[in-house]
């Protein structure tokens, strides 16, 4: 999900995540624990895999309500994300 919004130039937010995620009809406090360990987790293990790259999601606040954030995958990370996904070397 992250990877495809990124590459149309859009922000994942917090509801799709939490859809996602299956956490959308949970309160809020655990939702949020559960987004912030899910990231963690993906950026930890993008940064074992690529030590020479911070993170693979980022985030950003929202433009329509500052006090929450979006996510998204900067692009040069994109064909290391393929890479994985797919099991395929770079060319």
């Amino acid at each position: 999900m992250f990877l495809e919004k990124s590459k149309k130039g859009e922000n994942t937010t917090i509801a799709e995540i939490n859809y996602v995620l299956g956490i959308k009809d949970k309160n809020v406090g655990l939702q949020k624990k559960v987004r912030s360990e899910v990231m963690n987790s993906i950026n930890e293990k993008f940064s074992f895999l690529y030590p020479n790259h911070k993170q693979l999601i980022g985030n950003t606040r929202s433009q329509e309500d500052k006090r929450y954030f979006e996510y998204y995958v900067e692009e040069q990370n994109f064909g290391l994300i393929e890479t994985v996904l797919t099991g395929k070397t770079l060319s």
